[in-house]
């Protein structure tokens, strides 16, 4: 499982309540990880949908079937059931998030 204190954690930068984030940093400290997380949980409590958005379909096509990967290998939810179909993300056959190209 990640360490936190290692990992980039985006509950910092959401709580400043802001229209747009823009979060820079380099490959690998948890960007994406964190903010998969967040979506999951944030459906958990309050049924709220997200958008995954990439620039280009050929991106969509590599990344989401392998979307909740990382989350399933850090035994993360595991009480509950993920799956994709199409451009859909599912939580127990529950439509929780689109894929969308720029």
């Amino acid at each position: 499982m990640q360490n936190s204190s290692f990992w980039y954690d985006i509950s910092r930068v959401l709580s400043y309540n802001a229209l747009l984030y823009f979060i820079i940093g380099e490959r690998g400290v948890g960007k994406s990880f964190s903010a998969k997380k967040y979506v999951i949980n944030h459906y958990i409590k309050k049924h709220k949908q997200f958008v995954y958005l990439r620039r280009y379909k050929t991106q969509l096509k590599e990344s989401v079937p392998k979307f909740f990967d990382d989350l399933k290998a850090n035994d993360l939810f595991k009480e509950y059931s993920f799956s994709v179909e199409g451009n859909k993300f599912l939580l127990d056959k529950k439509v929780i998030g689109y894929a969308l190209p720029l």
